[in-house]
């Protein structure tokens, strides 16, 4: 099942909820495809809704800290939500989990723009 991103919006924070296998034969790209049309739009806000995230490959982890990056030089942030335990492990070995912040709910999540700067978030392991 190729990659979809569902992109909804909580107040002034999008969110995307990730479907599928994000790999480079999905041919879909968050950076290019949500993140920077949204930055355009003045978004700076994102949380990736991980749930129904099936695979990642490099490509998808590529883009995924091109998001990061661009969301944060545009006085944002992007975090996580509800990831497999593949997604933590893979999260974990490659240490971007020093990056990404990963909270257990959305509500959490979304709720974390409102507390400051995300990047202080401790990672839930449960």
């Amino acid at each position: 099942m190729k990659v979809d991103f569902r992109t909804r919006f909580v107040g002034d924070v999008a969110v995307v909820d990730v479907v599928g296998n994000w790999d480079l034969a999905s041919r879909k790209d968050l950076f290019r495809d949500v993140i920077v049309p949204l930055i355009d739009k003045r978004y700076n806000k994102f949380v990736l809704n991980l749930s129904q995230l099936t695979y990642i490959d490099s490509s998808g982890l590529g883009s995924l800290v091109s998001s990061l990056t661009r969301a944060r030089a545009n006085a944002g942030d992007l975090v996580a939500t509800s990831p497999t335990n593949k997604f933590r492990d893979l999260m974990a070995i490659t240490r971007l989990d020093k990056l990404l912040a990963i909270y257990p709910t959305e509500e959490e999540a979304v709720a974390s723009f409102s507390k400051g700067p995300a990047a202080s978030a401790v990672s839930s392991t449960t």
